[in-house]
């Protein structure tokens, strides 16, 4: 799979045992080798929280910030992902209906 991130295509790849020199991970984003590895061990909403994690992290780096917080970012993965998963109007093909002008006989929504 691939998830573009400002105009890099990173590659997703899932990885046994996933572990830096600092110990287990969840997910890791590399900016150079444009890909983003997760933990295969994990379960599919942990999988889910931790992809959102590295994007912003990718979002941050494409901005300029070098220094992420991690309980920051952690906060904001797990709040976009409730608030895409509750709002389904939010998705990409729901947003062009709620988002396109309405004609002057049309009702606002």
């Amino acid at each position: 799979m691939q998830i573009i991130i400002g105009a890099i295509a990173y590659e997703v790849i899932e990885v046994a045992e996933l572990a830096s020199e600092h110990g287990t991970l969840c997910g890791e984003i590399s900016s150079t080798k444009c890909r983003i590895r997760i933990d295969a061990d994990m379960a599919a909403p942990v999988k889910q929280v931790t992809l959102w994690h590295e994007i912003i992290h990718g979002i941050l780096f494409n901005a300029g910030y070098r220094e992420h917080d991690e309980q920051q970012i952690d906060a904001l993965a797990y709040g976009l992902m409730q608030v895409l998963r509750d709002n389904p109007i939010l998705r990409a093909d729901s947003v062009q209906r709620v988002t396109r002008r309405p004609r002057s006989t049309e009702k606002q929504v």
